[in-house]
């Protein structure tokens, strides 16, 4: 997950965050309708990448589910804490918040989807190669 966010690719916005230009300094606005629709688009990012997984790469035994089950987790956990941490105040995160902000890329293609997903495909297809 790490390394995959050093290298600079689009994010959707997150309903919660008021201001995506600032990164270092996110407003969050957490209301019970931003925090569901939130959640929906997470959760069928996540289903998607799941998907892929399956259909690119599919397990033949039950240690092989359990291993895709496990870098699934993995990659996901990253992001997952940073939802615990903004949204719980969790300040025993803060170091992993930090390092995650840190190897992050400052490359902002947030605003520009027409360039950063099909960036992001590239990436999937480079990815799919060493599966």
């Amino acid at each position: 997950h790490y390394a995959a966010d050093a290298i600079p690719h689009w994010d959707y916005r997150l309903f919660s965050m008021s201001d995506r230009t600032d990164t270092r300094n996110k407003k969050w606005v957490f209301t019970r309708t931003t925090l569901k629709k939130d959640i929906l688009r997470t959760t069928l990012d996540g289903m998607l990448g799941i998907t892929l997984i399956l259909v690119f790469a599919p397990p033949i035994s039950f240690s092989g589910l359990l291993t895709s089950g496990l870098i699934v987790v993995g990659a996901i956990l990253p992001d997952f804490l940073q939802g615990i941490y903004y949204t719980k105040k969790a300040d025993f995160l803060k170091p992993v918040k930090n390092f995650h902000d840190y190897v992050h890329s400052k490359i902002n293609l947030s605003p520009y989807p027409l360039l950063g997903i099909p960036f992001q495909i590239i990436i999937l297809f480079i990815s799919i190669l060493f599966l």
